[in-house]
């Protein structure tokens, strides 16, 4: 399976990003000064025919895991198929992170000087609409700059309809040539949502402050709830670091990275996991309004 990428260029070349409009608009590959800081897992492919994550996954429509596949939102029945190709599954077998990416193809063009691109998508294909049945316009925006990425995201509805908002996006950052146990990641003040063996939360949170946290062997798959209006999460060694800056839209966050990996993700999301079902904080779309949620990246040397 070959999946066509469109690419963007930073004005002085120093940051190039490909996304896929065929998988997602997945970013596959963001390189900084020619060195590729996403790390790619299973490889674009995988990602499209089935969900298996990799670069910088759209989350759609929504992220982490539900609890059950059969659950009523706004007053809409939801049955979620069983079917690989349309829905991918953890270990557990909970449905998690949406829809596999190929069922959502967007109409995507770069800007005018080739740092930037605009993408669309009408949520009305019967398909779309069989698995989520909330009629809505996704608007997707990618801008790159010197060692830096931002991406917004706008959700519009019709006039007279509600849409529930409860995607994110999912991260790979590489940390390339530096051992791991040479990083550090240093958390915002948040609150940690408590999960249950399911790795679901639980509705308990606790209040934990500011913090820098050596990574080495530590593992984290971490649910957070961001306390201010704006949040940075940075994992940083000797002499450069990644900063993801959460901006208006994203008041949850997963911090995750398996022990020994070569990569940590910092997911910004707009509602805590299994929101669609408990309705925890369950952000939503209404009245025709656009609502925009935007995170940036930035590397230094």
């Amino acid at each position: 399976m070959s999946i066509d990428t469109i690419g963007i260029a930073s004005p002085d070349g120093s940051t190039v990003a490909a996304f896929a409009p065929a998988a997602g608009m997945v970013c596959a590959s963001l390189t900084i000064d020619g060195i590729e800081r996403l790390d790619q897992r299973g490889g674009l492919d995988a990602y499209a025919e089935k969900g298996s994550t990799m670069g910088i996954p759209l989350l759609y429509p929504w992220a982490n895991r539900l609890s059950t596949r059969s659950f009523e939102v706004l007053g809409k029945r939801i049955e979620l198929p069983e079917d690989p190709a349309l829905i991918h599954t953890d270990g557990g077998g909970a449905p998690i992170h949406g829809l596999v990416p190929s069922l959502m193809r967007w109409d995507a063009r770069t800007t005018g000087d080739g740092a930037g691109l605009t993408a669309r998508l009408s949520w009305t294909d019967r398909q779309l609409l069989e698995l989520f049945p909330f009629p809505h316009a996704l608007e997707f925006r990618a801008e790159v700059s010197t060692r830096a990425l931002a991406i917004e995201v706008g959700i519009t509805t019709g006039p007279s309809t509600e849409a529930p908002v409860s995607f994110g996006f999912h991260p790979y950052l590489s940390l390339g040539e530096v051992p791991r146990d040479a990083w550090t990641i240093e958390l915002p003040d948040r609150r940690a949502l408590t999960l249950d063996d399911r790795m679901l939360p639980t509705g308990e949170r606790v209040d934990r402050p500011a913090e820098s946290i050596p990574l080495g062997h530590r593992a984290f798959d971490d649910a957070l709830e961001l306390t201010g209006s704006t949040a940075t999460f940075t994992a940083r060694a000797p002499e450069r670091s990644i900063t993801v800056a959460f901006g208006d839209g994203y008041h949850f966050a997963q911090v995750f990275s398996p022990s020994g990996a070569g990569f940590v993700c910092f997911e910004p999301m707009t509602s805590p996991a299994n929101a669609l079902v408990t309705g925890d904080s369950l952000e939503l779309a209404h009245s025709g309004r656009q609502t925009w949620s935007k995170f940036q990246i930035f590397f230094s040397r």
